[in-house]
């Protein structure tokens, strides 16, 4: 569904642009079997708590990203592509999200994909025993995922002075984007 405070034209554009999308996706990639490595993996230092002003929101842990920057290189003014993670590790979701390299070309796009608080190797205090209990469980939820995802693109906009940004995902990702 497309919602549109503006005029019709201004939906139909936007309604033009998902279905193309939509369909682009359905498209067998170019990459399906061949997602080229990432040019940087590094670590975000993740707030724990983002709403809760205690001792403990003071807290960070480590978040995962995956940047693959070739075609941005060659311009260095396209948008940022980001997408955001699921339940499972990094390397699941980039071995296996062509679309975004298929067209990241045509945009000279950076594409980043940064890693689900509490899956894979993102995990609080850096181990499933202390932060799968009931006390630390209290930090795994999508309002607290999603407020990591925008200071990591916020953290990639001031950085490089990205203007534009499209975010991706698929099923709990999807919602989160």
């Amino acid at each position: 569904a497309v919602v549109s405070t503006q005029s019709t034209g201004t939906m139909f554009r936007c309604t033009v642009l998902f279905v193309l999308l939509v369909s682009a996706v359905g498209a067998a990639s170019k990459y399906r079997d061949n997602i080229p490595e990432p040019t940087r993996k590094w670590k975000y230092d993740a707030t724990l708590d983002h709403f809760t002003y205690s001792p403990e929101s003071a807290e960070t842990f480590v978040l995962r990203v995956f940047e693959y920057d070739t075609h941005w290189k060659q311009n260095k003014s396209g948008p940022l592509f980001v997408y955001t993670g699921n339940e499972g590790p990094l390397e699941s979701f980039y071995e296996n999200t062509g679309f975004m390299f298929d067209i990241a070309p045509q945009f000279n796009a950076l594409i980043v994909f940064i890693e689900h608080r509490y899956y894979g190797e993102s995990i609080p205090w850096g181990s499933s025993e202390a932060a799968f209990t009931p006390d630390g469980l209290r930090y795994l939820s999508s309002i607290q995922a999603t407020a990591d995802f925008a200071d990591v693109i916020k953290h990639y906009k001031e950085t490089y002075n990205i203007e534009q940004v499209v975010s991706f995902g698929g099923s709990y990702g999807g919602m989160l984007t």
